[in-house]
């Protein structure tokens, strides 16, 4: 590659090795170049086939769709190319923006835009057809709506701040699923990391502020296993799906399931809370 640039450039300067930077590098690496709204389309096509997704343009060219049998996202462009609203769909939602992707396309940042839709697609890496697949991220979706009235509840009765949320919460602090990043419930912070060093000051760490990576998370999501188990498709702490408008929060069985080691674990936490 290098010396067929240097062939066509004539010589070992400058222009030689900016042709070799260009048209030697692959486009997988190649530093992006987006300056118009079909290089903006076509870098986004060409991420969509990375992660095995398809996609297409509207009709007036100024929107692209990154598709899959569950999800897709919507990238809104001008007409100049630049980027007006990214919105994510699972499958029966309505599109919702979302704002870790619109900083990530309006930073040309196209390596996290494509790690978000990576995360996107191992979602749905289950067994299973789409419909049984649809059944899992109602699961999945009460699993986080019952997480996030625990926290609410937790902070309601005693008032905490993030750090107290983090270190004494029922779940710990809770920040929602956003494009292709899970749920992360973070769960435990050490000294060093909420005390300023050298001077022993404390930091101002609030839900706005406070990073993904601090302390000890873990991340909430459904995974294939060998053994068959039942999920609510409802969240069991009093409420509605917003997806079903039930006026319970306790799923309608013919017979009560056996539920998974989770959500026993997360009712009797927030009973015997209830009970003290």
């Amino acid at each position: 590659m290098r010396r067929g640039a240097e062939r066509r450039g004539g010589s070992r300067g400058e222009d030689s090795r900016e042709m070799w930077m260009v048209g030697g590098v692959p486009d997988s690496v190649a530093p992006p170049v987006v300056s118009s709204l079909a290089s903006m389309t076509d870098r986004l096509e060409s991420i969509a086939r990375q992660n095995m997704l398809g996609s297409h343009l509207s009709p007036s060219g100024t929107e692209c769709y990154i598709t899959s049998d569950m999800f897709y996202v919507e990238v809104q462009l001008e007409a100049a190319g630049q980027l007006v609203d990214v919105k994510v769909a699972h499958h029966g939602e309505n599109p919702a923006s979302c704002p870790e992707l619109i900083q990530h396309l309006s930073e040309k940042n196209f390596e996290e835009f494509s790690k978000h839709l990576k995360g996107l697609v191992n979602l749905y890496k289950i067994p299973g057809d789409n419909k049984l697949k649809t059944k899992m991220y109602l699961a999945l979706q009460s699993l986080e709506l019952d997480l996030t009235k625990m926290m609410h509840m937790f902070r309601l009765a005693t008032n905490a701040n993030t750090v107290e949320t983090i270190l004494h919460g029922s779940v710990g602090l809770l920040t929602g699923r956003n494009g292709g990043h899970l749920v992360s419930l973070q769960c435990y912070v050490s000294p060093y990391d909420v005390f300023q060093e050298g001077t022993g000051t404390q930091l101002n760490l609030t839900d706005a502020n406070v990073p993904r990576t601090l302390g000890v998370s873990v991340y909430v999501t459904v995974e294939g296993t060998a053994a068959v188990y039942k999920l609510p498709i409802a969240p069991l702490i009093t409420g509605s799906h917003p997806r079903l408008g039930a006026a319970t929060g306790i799923p309608v069985f013919e017979s009560p399931p056996a539920l998974s080691p989770l959500y026993q674990l997360i009712v009797h936490s927030q009973l015997q809370r209830l009970e003290g």
